[in-house]
């Protein structure tokens, strides 16, 4: 495996990845795509533009509980599938390549969805938790049986960034046995030991990292009116023998 490093191997390769996908134009083509689709977007924070597009097991699973999450995956999957078919079969094909093994999107589990942050004093200060990812674990397992959330990884293609940029904080620190600690603990951890690294991303790229490592959306500097940051968000685990994609 030669894309990104295991969570027990820190010292041995970088901690975050880049894989080329799209050039910009494309990028620029989906980006309107996902406008095209606001109706269906939903709105993720009480008083900033935060906004998601597909089934996310972090939202829908772990905080409105397994059933909702499937109830989204039903409300979204052909919605985003005729209008994203062609993404999806790109990520699938490059993931196979990095991970040097057989990737599937499985029917019972979310797809690839969107963040859509739009401009928000807010989110020069936060964007998001320190937090592990295991996503898997809220989503009801829906039938599989053998899953290790020490092989996982999780992905961010940038489609569309605010002007000064954006990017990913990253600790060299393996934290998925305190996933259910929750944010402050992990937060206090990242906090005593080494710096997080930042990894800037670029348009066209997908970020590939360790999901099991400590992280956290990275502030955006000197928000102008008219930013936004618009990403596809994917997870894949190892299932029943099989990297499994999911959101």
């Amino acid at each position: 495996m030669n894309a990104a490093v295991h969570a027990a191997d820190l010292a041995h390769a970088e901690l975050v990845q880049n894989l080329e996908l799209f050039e910009a134009a494309t990028c620029a083509t989906i980006t309107q795509q996902v406008h095209k689709l606001r109706t269906h977007w939903v709105h993720r924070h009480p008083s900033a533009p935060f906004y998601t597009l597909g089934a996310a097991a972090y939202l829908d699973g772990d905080k409105l509980g397994a059933k909702h999450y499937q109830s989204e995956i039903k409300r979204t999957r052909a919605i985003v599938v005729a209008h994203f078919g062609t993404l999806y079969e790109t990520l699938l094909q490059v993931l196979r390549t990095a991970l040097e093994d057989e990737c599937e999107y499985h029917p019972n589990y979310g797809l690839p969805g969107f963040h859509i942050y739009q401009a928000h004093p807010l989110f020069e200060q936060r964007m998001g938790t320190v937090h592990v990812d295991g996503q898997f674990a809220d989503t009801g397992g829906f039938g599989l049986t053998e899953v290790d959330l020490q092989r996982q990884y999780s992905m961010t293609l940038a489609l569309r960034l605010p002007k000064s940029g954006g990017g990913l904080k990253v600790w060299p620190v393996n934290g998925v046995k305190l996933r259910g600690a929750g944010s402050e603990r992990l937060a206090e951890v990242s906090q005593s030991k080494p710096k997080a690294i930042y990894h800037e991303y670029k348009v066209g790229r997908m970020a590939l990292h360790s999901g099991a490592l400590i992280h956290q959306i990275a502030p955006i500097k000197q928000l102008q009116p008219g930013d936004e940051r618009l990403t596809l968000q994917a997870h894949t685990v190892w299932a029943d023998g099989r990297w499994l994609i999911y959101w």
